[in-house]
């Protein structure tokens, strides 16, 4: 904001060290298993920490490699994620959480928490 505006008002001022501190703030990073995805996800981590804002966690969402899909099309697509869940469990976090492609979205936090029992 101090960049293109040249000042930071003051909501923005009280809101960073909130974001900054763990005990307030989790920082969840959700991506898909392609190129474009992966990398501009990568680029908005360096750009939280370069604010000292460290993401905790990354997702990656609606993955055909964590399915046992036969068909051969989407086998493909399953077998060039694996590139991409690699770069993001090796190089980008600690933290990776792949979430198998859903024939429905779970939306909530019960339905979330489904994920944690299959």
């Amino acid at each position: 904001l101090e960049r293109s505006t040249g000042e930071v008002p003051e909501s923005v001022k009280k809101l960073l060290p909130r974001l900054r501190n763990p005990k307030e703030t989790s920082v969840v990073i959700v991506t898909l298993a392609e190129a474009t995805p992966v990398l501009e996800a990568s680029r908005l981590q360096v750009d939280l920490k370069r604010a000292e804002i460290t993401p905790k966690w990354w997702v990656v969402n609606q993955s055909l490699y964590a399915t046992d899909t036969v068909d051969p099309v989407l086998k493909g697509r399953a077998q060039a994620e694996a590139a991409w869940i690699k770069k993001v469990s090796e190089e980008l976090t600690s933290n990776c959480a792949i979430i198998p492609w859903q024939p429905e979205e779970k939306i909530g936090y019960e339905k979330v928490k489904e994920y944690s029992q299959q």
